[in-house]
């Protein structure tokens, strides 16, 4: 996997410290790679939604069938002295997924965060048509935030992403210097539906190379339609 944004800055600013003596320059060119980092500039503000787009012919992703589940002994016992177990499913693994697309909604709610996206990802992946996800991405606009456990890493570079109740994760980063994002589905996979209106829920992983799909801005015309999605 790449190097997360904000390592690779620190990494930089490391390497400026100990081989350029003008710190002037040096500073100044590091500003602006951290701004060219942030991804609040392609957020969308107040009342509107962004839209976002990739297409690719070597990208793939695992997929989970949550209708067919087994349960696996774990060789372990219980305190009743019965045999442990869990639930397992049929996993595909690197099924062709050919277009991701992303629309991000403010949300105007007030919460514990500076601001809260709503987020509709629709794909089509190879032998299973077109799956879609709907949830929240709560966002600091800050490096970091004090959680009562010490300073934390916040979003300032990226969103992540959910869905309550075990829907699993995502993240998107903003690709540095671009207006394009980075989507990452987290290793426990990001919960999307069958067409529209159900037949089918999959638990969408990341391959074993754990691929990133990289979305370009997109007209709004693109996301309009997604409001059909339940």
């Amino acid at each position: 996997m790449p190097l997360g944004v904000s390592r690779r800055l620190r990494l930089l600013l490391v390497a400026a410290a100990l081989t350029i003596p003008a710190g002037g320059l040096a500073f100044a060119g590091l500003r602006h790679l951290y701004n060219a980092s942030l991804i609040k500039p392609l957020l969308p503000g107040p009342g509107s939604f962004a839209c976002f787009t990739g297409t690719f012919d070597k990208a793939s992703v695992d997929i989970e069938d949550w209708s067919k589940q087994k349960r696996v002994p774990t060789g372990e016992t219980r305190p009743d002295g019965s045999a442990a177990s869990i639930i397992t499913f049929d996993r595909a693994r690197d099924v062709p997924a050919t277009r991701f697309t992303l629309r991000l909604d403010y949300d105007d709610r007030t919460a514990d965060y500076d601001w809260i996206y709503n987020f509709t990802l629709v794909g089509n992946v190879k032998g299973y048509g077109e799956l879609h996800a709907r949830g929240e991405c709560p966002w600091y606009d800050k490096d970091t935030v004090d959680t009562g456990l010490g300073r934390m890493p916040a979003g300032t570079f990226k969103l992540g992403c959910g869905i309550d109740c075990d829907g699993g994760s995502m993240s998107v980063t903003r690709v540095t210097g671009t207006g394009a994002l980075a989507l990452d589905f987290s290793e426990y996979g990001l919960r999307m539906k069958l067409g529209c209106g159900g037949g089918g829920v999959f638990n969408v992983r990341p391959n074993a190379r754990g691929q990133t799909f990289k979305l370009m801005p997109a007209p709004q015309s693109a996301c309009r339609d997604f409001d059909r999605l339940e």
